[in-house]
């Protein structure tokens, strides 16, 4: 993040972790099976997700405030 600040470099940074992804990005591409089905400002993407892959990808982070339910 320093670089980006005071360099003005762009990254490009791929991820699993959609948490970190939102926290260090501006922009949020999302690909499934090697196709981009979402794109947007970071906030915009985790939060109003458009794509049924992409909601399914936010729905899967486990949230700290919240009950895990692990049934198996």
């Amino acid at each position: 993040m320093k670089l980006r600040e005071e360099e003005g470099m762009t990254i490009l940074f791929i991820t699993h972790d959609l948490g970190l992804a939102y926290y260090l990005s501006d922009t949020i591409y999302i690909m499934e099976s090697g196709r981009i089905v979402e794109k947007g400002p970071a906030e915009d993407v985790i939060l109003h997700p458009q794509d049924s892959y992409t909601k399914q990808l936010v729905s899967d982070v486990p949230k700290l405030h919240e009950e895990w339910v692990l049934s198996y």
